[in-house]
């Protein structure tokens, strides 16, 4: 659901491990950046079916929405306004199949996450969200 008047719409998840307590982080080699992984909302996709399709695509995990998490908006690269639904999603899978040559994805303990993220805005959003995180696992 993109808006050409309005922000860009995206959906995007913290993938809970099912074992342990660490969480998916995505190194996207085209933007030179450690992030959650994300995507955009296709016309007429509601944001949690767009988030568990992009998860999918981008990780290869399949999981179930625990909850959502509060919507954060940022500029991006191109100075655009996004809109990101985000959600805390737990895997079923542990697996992790990357979507593009030049990313990575790994397994990161909770406790390093704040170090391995690139941008101050989602290290903000993850420790704001932290205390609930800490409540599931």
């Amino acid at each position: 659901m993109n808006n050409p008047s309005g922000p860009t719409e995206k959906a995007g998840a913290i993938i809970l491990n099912k074992v342990s307590t660490k969480v998916v982080l995505l190194y996207r080699g085209n933007h030179g950046d450690w992030s959650f992984p994300k995507g955009h909302i296709k016309s007429g996709e509601n944001p949690g079916d767009a988030m568990i399709r992009e998860i999918q695509e981008e990780t290869g995990v399949t999981g179930k929405i625990i909850a959502p998490l509060p919507a954060m908006t940022y500029l991006n690269s191109e100075k655009a306004e996004v809109r990101l639904s985000m959600y805390l999603l737990r895997a079923e899978t542990e697996q992790l199949v990357k979507e593009f040559d030049g990313d990575t994805l790994e397994w990161v303990d909770l406790d390093e996450v704040i170090a391995k993220l690139t941008h101050q805005n989602l290290k903000d959003y993850f420790l704001q969200q932290l205390p609930h995180i800490c409540e599931i696992f």
